[in-house]
């Protein structure tokens, strides 16, 4: 994942979802050449930087996308 410090991933979590949304997870990392865990870790990282906790160009600057 661009922008990713995986020398800070020490910390591990396990949750279920439903077959449905795994199945889907899956294919779209398949198709995006991606690991699941660093979509997740995205998803979870944009998701804090929407409710106020990330700050956004924090964000932006770990996940690689660049402000026009």
């Amino acid at each position: 994942m661009a922008g990713s410090d995986n020398n800070d991933l020490s910390e591990n979590l396990s949750f279920r979802i439903s077959r449905r949304d795994k199945e889907l997870l899956e294919k779209i990392c398949k198709a995006r050449g991606e690991d699941p865990s660093d979509f997740v870790r995205r998803a979870i990282r944009k998701e804090f930087a929407g409710l106020c906790y990330l700050p956004e160009e924090s964000f932006r600057r770990q996940s690689g996308i660049v402000s026009r």
